[in-house]
């Protein structure tokens, strides 16, 4: 039987060890029942009084709560005003930086490996890059090796890997923009610092849009969209816009243009050494990309 209790709270600690010993009985008598302890371990009240799998359970219970509440903060990508509206917004930065070579603040550099690179101080002074070149080979070979993440690391140094967090539903965002969207996506990218001992890694939220204009040229817009990713500690939070324009090349189809460009925020504090000695590889990043499509073997995976 169970031993027994007081009708008034006794923190004695006498009495409590007592009633602890004849629980401890108790319990034990119990589970040599007949039908023995598994029997006697399925029975709620009794695990219910043990509180055996209650912590496991609040805590799926806890996490459940959790997702719930950040996928209520969070919008349908597909239904969001606000994402379009800064699509919008970068994709007409974008083209009016790409229709001109220098004004509006772009400063012709000279080349770098033949791309013709061009720069642009930002409001709050941060550098903005441009860079023309040719690359050789078709433009959906470029646009297939370019959208490929493991490609990305050969050429971008610093890239370390790209996550997917929601998938956007082309169809509905070409009527809504009047393009042929092809692919997509919210997605996370994460890059590693060029001076680790002096700068924190960076990572990057972004709404990313590929998309092909009648004429056939194939555009890439990307823009931050940092309230589809919770900050992470070990990164500071860049703000982007960035785009990738391809046109073939009148005449030869096995040659196209290539003009990227790199509006970024890097945040936080970083010397301007550093940051006039990466954007001139910023802007070159086509060179980089013509040396790696060279091999004429790698085409027919992205034709």
């Amino acid at each position: 039987k169970l031993p027994s209790k007081t009708f008034f709270s006794n923190m004695d600690p006498e009495f409590l060890e007592k009633r602890q010993e004849g629980l401890n009985e108790f319990i034990a008598q119990l589970l040599e029942c007949e039908g023995g302890k598994k029997k006697m371990l399925q029975l709620d009240p009794l695990k219910q009084f043990l509180g055996l799998g209650q912590g496991r359970v609040a805590a799926m219970e806890r996490a459940k709560k959790e997702a719930e509440t950040e996928a209520k903060k969070v919008n349908d990508p597909n239904k969001d005003p606000q994402l379009i509206q800064k699509f919008i917004k970068a994709r007409n930065e974008i083209e009016k930086a790409a229709s001109i070579g220098e004004g509006d603040g772009w400063k012709f550099i000279g080349k770098r490996q033949e791309v013709q690179c061009y720069l642009k101080k930002g409001i709050e002074g941060h550098t903005f890059t441009k860079g023309v070149g040719i690359v050789n080979c078709p433009s959906e070979v470029l646009i297939g090796f370019m959208g490929d993440p493991e490609n990305r690391k050969k050429y971008d140094e610093m890239f370390k890997g790209v996550t997917n967090l929601h998938q956007l539903d082309e169809n509905i965002l070409s009527a809504k923009l009047n393009i042929k969207v092809e692919q997509a996506a919210i997605q996370w990218s994460e890059f590693s610092s060029p001076f680790p001992s002096l700068v924190t890694a960076r990572d990057i939220c972004t709404l990313s849009v590929r998309y092909t204009e009648p004429n056939g040229r194939i555009v890439v817009i990307l823009v931050s969209a940092d309230e589809y990713k919770k900050p992470v500690k070990k990164y500071v939070r860049a703000t982007v816009t960035a785009g990738v324009i391809i046109e073939a090349l009148p005449g030869n189809p096995n040659k196209c243009t290539m003009t990227n460009i790199t509006m970024m925020d890097p945040n936080g504090n970083i010397p301007q050494w550093i940051i006039s000695s990466m954007a001139p590889e910023r802007c070159a990043q086509s060179s980089k990309v013509d040396q790696l499509v060279k091999d004429r073997s790698i085409w027919a995976k992205y034709q």
